[in-house]
């Protein structure tokens, strides 16, 4: 029986005695007990799931994998395997890049990317500038597409308060520019204006706020995603 099937020696043995020793028996009571299981974990009829197990020599991950390839879209495993909104997010967002063909040059071509429509648009927008603040900081991620990306909070993620934080961020980032490099010409440090610091923090609140709203566009928005 093992020579037929992958199935474990006590539970082989198990079966063999539930069918008084007849192997075709065992064996159809195994196969039937796999068709259950995968039914129930892929969440299909058992006639699906008998016909995936055939074509996949019964062996159980592999059936699951190609039922969930033919019954779900990239978007939607993204979404059924992954729990935080930031991995789902970055993960859609490499999805749609790779889809679509989006220039990159280190950092994605935003003005090609708004070319798309506006949901596909936003979610990688604006999650290229959340890596962009990740890596460069805010005081720089302020002078890279900042209207684009407030247009975005503003509109397509109804998030007018991040939008009004980003705005004070970028205003007071510009008014401690020239001071800045006064003072780096003289004394080659620098530490941030209090208003700026206490302004950046209270974006950096609002920043999980903006990643679920990525992700509830997604989800209302899901067929539009590869």
């Amino acid at each position: 029986m093992r020579q037929r099937t992958a199935i474990g020696m006590r539970h082989g043995l198990v079966l063999l005695q539930q069918t008084n020793g007849d192997v075709a028996a065992a064996e159809a009571l195994f196969k039937q007990e796999l068709t259950r299981l995968v039914a129930q974990q892929a969440q299909v009829s058992e006639a699906v799931a008998r016909h995936a197990l055939e074509q996949a020599g019964y062996d159980v991950p592999r059936t699951l994998q190609q039922l969930e390839q033919a019954h779900y879209s990239l978007t939607q495993r993204l979404l059924r395997r992954y729990r935080m909104p930031d991995d789902v997010v970055r993960r859609v967002a490499d999805a749609v890049e790779q889809t679509h063909q989006v220039p990159r040059t280190y950092w994605l071509d935003l003005e090609a990317a708004q070319l798309l429509p506006p949901p596909l648009a936003c979610v990688l927008v604006v999650s290229e500038w959340l890596a962009y603040e990740d890596w460069e900081g805010l005081d720089a991620a302020v002078y890279f597409h900042l209207e684009t990306v407030l247009v975005y909070f503003d509109q397509l993620l109804a998030l007018p308060e991040a939008s009004q934080a980003l705005r004070r961020v970028a205003t007071l980032e510009q008014e401690q520019a020239e001071p800045r490099r006064r003072q780096l010409a003289r004394t080659g440090s620098y530490s941030p204006a209090p208003k700026f610091e206490a302004a950046s923090a209270a974006f950096e609140v609002l920043r999980p706020r903006i990643v679920q709203g990525l992700y509830e566009l997604i989800e209302h928005h899901i067929a539009l995603f590869p």
